[in-house]
Formats: structure tokens, C-alpha cells, sequence
């Protein structure tokens, strides 16, 4: 007995209604997923969380800029570093 490797097996049998169904329950969820963001105030954080990390990147870029290109380290203890007063 030999195998023909050439047909081809349908791995499903579904109809068009199927697939109907299981796009109405996906929307139905991803709208209801999303209305929950929106109710919990989730949208709200990120968008705080956001802005203020797109502030930092800024007020650094502009200390970069007021330094002439030189990196500013605002480490404990490194008030002085570079200039022989450390100790």
C-alpha cells in the first residue's frame, strides 16, 4: 500500500457561520476589554506616565545642549568630581 503524498487533507470543516460567530464574540470582547480600560482609568495613567517620562528625555536633552554636549552626572558625593577637590 502505497501513500499519496500529494492530496491534500481539509484539517477543518467549519462553515461560514463559524467564523461569523467567532468575530462577533472577539469584537464583542475587545470592546468590552477596552470599555473596562477606559472605565478603571487606565488610558488616563499611561498617558501621565508618558508624558512624563517624554519630560524627562527633554529637560535631559536640554541640559545636554545648555553643557555644551557634555554628559552632567547628578550623583551623591560628585559635586565636586574633576576639579581636585574630592577627598
Amino acid at each position: 500500500s502505497s501513500l499519496n503524498m500529494t492530496s491534500k487533507v481539509p484539517l477543518h470543516n467549519f462553515d461560514k457561520a463559524f467564523y461569523v460567530k467567532v468575530a462577533a464574540v472577539s469584537f464583542a470582547f475587545g470592546g468590552a476589554i477596552e470599555m473596562f480600560m477606559i472605565k478603571t482609568g487606565f488610558y488616563d495613567v499611561v498617558t501621565r506616565l508618558e508624558t512624563e517620562r517624554r519630560m524627562e528625555i527633554q529637560d535631559a536633552k536640554k541640559q545636554y545642549d545648555k553643557l555644551g554636549g557634555q554628559v552632567a552626572l547628578n550623583w551623591p558625593g560628585l559635586e565636586n568630581a574633576g576639579n581636585g577637590e574630592n577627598k
